[in-house]
């Protein structure tokens, strides 16, 4: 978002926002972004949010973002955090897992796909 923001801003100002999601969506009104982009950056934003917020609550510190091996208690604990309540805390850990891995390659496929050219 930031480097849209940057690479646009000076033409369209009302990009020019703190706010990440508000950002995210002049740039949808303004057709900067197809609206299947955003749809996927709008999700992926806000699954990462939450995965931050749980992470600091789990660890009870806001500095370390390091997430935990996948096979530790502590990301069996964020899981849980995040609403993986299978019965067997490693299946929800791993399904937590599939899903950072998905959410972060689409994310970085997008980057690739929209600023590979630059």
């Amino acid at each position: 978002m930031q480097y849209l923001q940057l690479l646009n801003g000076k033409d369209h100002p009302e990009v020019r926002v703190p706010n990440t999601l508000e950002a995210l969506d002049q740039l949808r009104r303004l057709q900067i972004i197809r609206e299947a982009d955003y749809i996927m950056l709008h999700a992926s934003y806000l699954f990462l949010r939450n995965l931050i917020d749980a992470l600091r609550i789990v660890r009870g510190d806001a500095s370390d973002l390091v997430l935990p091996e996948e096979t530790s208690e502590e990301f069996k604990s964020l899981a849980r955090r995040l609403g993986y309540r299978e019965r067997d805390r490693r299946e929800g850990a791993a399904k937590l897992a599939a899903d950072i891995r998905e959410t972060m390659k689409k994310v970085h496929d997008y980057f690739l796909m929209r600023f590979d050219t630059l």
